[in-house]
């Protein structure tokens, strides 16, 4: 009988060991390279022509920022996609911030996107109307400067805070 605990403890550690972390960018420097955190977001805008234009918003960004505070302390760039694009690949940043990203601007590479599971439901009266547990899955490969490399698999879940509307 003093085998069956033993038994259980063992199933939980290989179940908890053949989980797959979530993939995570790297920032890659001459220093070293750090992991970033990835999320996304949707940007809406209301055409003249009654049709409403919505991208993907993908941020990478340092991990203190938890999809929680002001990301214009932390270093983070955005990219944007256009929905449902085809191919759904990227060389477009749309905004950069904090202490090594912000005073950069060119670049060269891509992001690729490799599932877009964005759970959009449409227009609301205040924004993007998203539904709960989606993420985006893709490859990033972007150099925002000599010495600054985003590189790697990434997996972003929706920040509420990354969804927004054009007012004009």
């Amino acid at each position: 009988m003093k085998s069956r605990p033993r038994q259980l403890l063992l199933l939980m550690l290989l179940a908890g060991c053949s989980q797959h972390p979530t993939p995570r960018a790297l920032l890659r420097t001459p220093e070293g390279a750090q992991p970033l955190d990835a999320w996304y977001g949707l940007f809406v805008e209301p055409l003249e022509s009654g049709v409403t234009d919505v991208e993907l918003v993908l941020l990478l960004v340092d991990p203190a920022w938890g999809c929680g505070a002001d990301a214009g302390t932390v270093d983070a760039v955005s990219f944007g996609f256009p929905m449902r694009g085809t191919p759904p690949v990227t060389m477009t940043v749309l905004s950069r911030s904090g202490p090594r990203f912000g005073p950069t601007s060119g670049g060269s590479g891509e992001v690729r996107l490799t599932t877009v599971d964005d759970r959009f439901q449409g227009d609301g009266p205040a924004g993007p109307l998203v539904g709960e547990g989606g993420h985006l899955d893709g490859h990033v490969y972007f150099e925002l400067a000599d010495g600054l490399l985003l590189d790697g698999d990434f997996r972003a879940p929706h920040c509420p805070l990354l969804d927004f509307r054009n007012a004009s």
